[in-house]
């Protein structure tokens, strides 16, 4: 018998099946905690005290109009009078004034996360500061806190523009669905989507007809494929038509509304027609005092922009170059609209910091270049003592040099001569590139603060330029305390006091306050003055009663500040301590209660 041999293969290894560990880590990374940790800190500077500040005249008018269910005022945002619709419907007068600006936060948070979009074209390190930077700004978290669709504006944009980038990239209709989602809900945001409509088009016109650049060639071969298929641009933009209708007439239930879309063209004509209530100087002060972090690190990039001719870059220096220029020349420019200058400057700062990161990656001395952050700490801490000193000084002697030139020859000096003995240790570039990481820090922590400040420490506050040049004060609150304390004493419930409201003019902030009494009457006649338990008159004038049959206290419900005339010691004590001669009431009242029941 013949031997066969049997030839043995070799056993394959065991399949095991990756642990979902390994599966996590694919998307559980230091970058997405980062991001995590930069959306927790963009709710929590939006979200506390969200009430923090009374309404403004312009926000009482949105809120009292969703209150009502009346037409929305010319040129406000129909996406937040929807959701503010919705919730007016669903918990009624019980949504106060957190509730009214909740919108605008949650999408001002979700700003804070679209530079995510853009990652591939600003870089990891570009993308990640250009969040912070938004989540910091003092700009942006006002913007986000108040009841205006100029934070909106921005977040649309910013989307639409990132989503079509992204399907630009990789060709996935899920991002040309949210290109049209964000096309749709920009309709609906305000009335600045127009401007950013004009300068996004000739930024994109600029970069089509005459970049050179890969990104421009790939959108190029973009527009030829969704050229040849129909289908698809079709459903995308069916996806974004659905939402802009459901939306625009609050899910169906106010076809009415869609009215207020075309009312936005009129508001951002009418513009251009009103009356300058904020001057450009206000915008260039606000810009210095309030935004370094963005305003230089944004400028720096625009400067960059010069030597690297790419699409992206041209895009946004167009973007925001040219809001500014429409911002300056409209007379009805109001400070909230600046975050559609500085959401394009901080994708450009993001760019501007991830050449930083490349070059302190490849060249950078850490050890030696630690040793100069380390001494630059406590110098910026002795500026900062030096500048509080100079600040708290109100005067100076006669012959003696000012605190504020004091200061910045002290900051000079040090400087020079600390970063002239690093020069000659360790070169003039390794030198530059730890002056700039310290620098971006300082200015971060300054924006930090100023935000933090701006809109929880001295929130509504006229002091702080942000908050506009006529301010609805708290006291309107105490008006109210006052009114509920009146109603509890003559009927038993906080509302149901008989009052009249015998103004010229109503403020919208005082009726939106005065919303849950359902007997106020506002110019009540004369006839039904003998029912009346409490009257709320001008500053001066008192009812027509017997002497003594009311008893008045004034509130200072309406007050502004100007900072044009303060000196250089003043200025350095408001820019420090935002300590400065105290608001000119505009609009006071007297609340007037009977004294008998």
């Amino acid at each position: 018998m013949k031997a066969t041999a049997v030839i043995q293969q070799p056993k394959q290894p065991v399949q095991l099946e990756q642990p979902a560990i390994v599966q996590a880590s694919e998307w559980l990374t230091i970058e997405t905690l980062l991001y995590v940790g930069v959306l927790i800190g963009a709710l929590a500077l939006r979200l506390i005290n969200l009430d923090a500040a009374p309404l403004s005249t312009s926000e009482a008018g949105q809120a009292l109009a969703a209150f009502n269910g009346t037409v929305a005022p010319a040129g406000s945002s129909p996406l937040l009078y929807s959701l503010n619709q919705i919730l007016c419907g669903l918990f009624g007068s019980s949504v106060g004034d957190a509730g009214v600006r909740l919108g605008s936060a949650l999408i001002g948070t979700a700003l804070v996360l679209l530079p995510v979009l853009w990652r591939k074209h600003i870089g990891r390190v570009g993308a990640l500061v250009a969040s912070i930077a938004l989540a910091i700004s003092p700009t942006m978290v006002f913007a986000s806190r108040s009841l205006d669709g100029a934070i909106v504006v921005a977040a649309c944009a910013l989307g639409a523009l990132g989503f079509g980038l992204r399907y630009i990239d990789s060709r996935r209709s899920t991002y040309l669905v949210g290109f049209t989602i964000s096309i749709g809900l920009a309709l609906l945001s305000g009335a600045g989507i127009i401007t950013l409509a004009i300068v996004i088009s000739i930024g994109l016109g600029i970069t089509y007809r005459w970049s050179g650049s890969t990104e421009v060639e790939q959108l190029r071969s973009t527009v030829q494929e969704l050229r040849g298929q129909p289908q698809q641009w079709r459903r995308a933009v069916l996806w974004g038509g659905a939402v802009f209708g459901l939306v625009a007439t609050v899910g169906l239930t106010h076809v009415a509304a869609l009215g207020s879309v075309a009312d936005l063209a009129s508001a951002w004509l009418a513009a251009w027609r009103a009356v300058e209530t904020t001057n450009a100087v206000r915008l260039f002060q606000i810009l210095v005092v309030y935004e370094p972090l963005i305003l230089l690190i944004g400028l720096a990039g625009l400067v960059m922009v010069i030597l690297r001719t790419d699409g992206t870059s041209i895009l946004l220096a167009v973007w925001g170059l040219g809001a500014m220029l429409i911002l300056l020349l409209q007379p009805g420019r109001q400070p909230i609209d600046l975050v559609l200058v500085l959401t394009p400057l901080a994708l450009l700062a993001g760019m501007l910091v991830e050449r930083l990161a490349e070059a302190l990656q490849r060249h950078g001395a850490w050890a030696l270049e630690g040793t100069l952050w380390l001494i630059a700490a406590p110098l910026i801490g002795y500026l900062v003592l030096q500048a509080s000193i100079a600040a708290a000084r109100s005067s100076t002697e006669a012959g003696s040099i000012s605190p504020l030139l004091s200061f910045f020859l002290t900051a000079g000096l040090l400087s020079l001569i600390i970063g002239g003995i690093f020069v000659l240790a360790i070169g003039i570039r390794a030198v530059l590139r730890a002056a700039s990481a310290a620098l971006l820090i300082v200015l971060a922590l300054i924006s930090l603060g100023n935000a933090w400040n701006a809109t929880q420490v001295r929130a509504g506050d006229p002091h702080e330029l942000l908050w506009g040049s006529d301010v609805t004060t708290r006291d309107v609150r105490d008006l109210l305390v006052g009114l509920e304390a009146a109603s509890n004493r003559f009927t038993g419930n906080r509302n149901t006091l008989a009052l009249s409201v015998e103004l010229p003019q109503t403020d919208l902030a005082l009726q939106w306050y005065l919303r849950e009494f359902k007997r106020a009457q506002y110019a009540a006649n004369p006839a039904a003055q003998a029912q009346l338990q409490a009257i709320i008159t001008p500053l001066g004038v008192t009812p027509n009663a017997k002497p003594g049959e009311y008893v008045g206290a004034p509130f200072i419900i309406r007050s502004t500040w100007n900072a044009g005339a303060l000196s250089d010691a003043a200025l350095v004590r408001w820019w420090v301590y935002r300590e400065a001669d105290l608001p000119v009431p505009t609009e006071t009242v007297v609340l007037w209660v009977k004294t008998t029941k």
